[in-house]
């Protein structure tokens, strides 16, 4: 969501487009370092290479600031509702 509101000020405030990808990637992967360092499976690393090659798609396909702040509102409302499928799934288990 973070990265989703500071594409739609990208336009408005007239600056490079590294303004989103800087702490989209740099809070990614802190985030998910931190969060995912005990996880199974190696999840941390899938999590820091699926910001990465999003960002790269994004990136370099040349998106405008409208197509990415779309983009990113629906992976928003996505993993919002996988991950509430996902802790109620577990929560079952328990």
């Amino acid at each position: 969501m973070i990265t989703a509101l500071r594409a739609r000020r990208l336009s408005e405030l007239n600056v490079s487009d590294w303004y989103v990808w800087v702490p989209y990637l740099g809070l990614g992967t802190f985030i998910s370092l931190l969060i995912l360092w005990v996880s199974p499976w190696n999840l941390k690393w899938v999590s820091v290479f699926w910001f990465l090659i999003s960002f790269a798609v994004m990136k370099f396909a040349g998106l405008s600031s409208k197509v990415i702040e779309k983009a990113f509102w629906v992976l928003a409302v996505v993993t919002f509702f996988f991950m509430n499928l996902l802790f109620l799934w577990l929560e079952s288990l328990i």
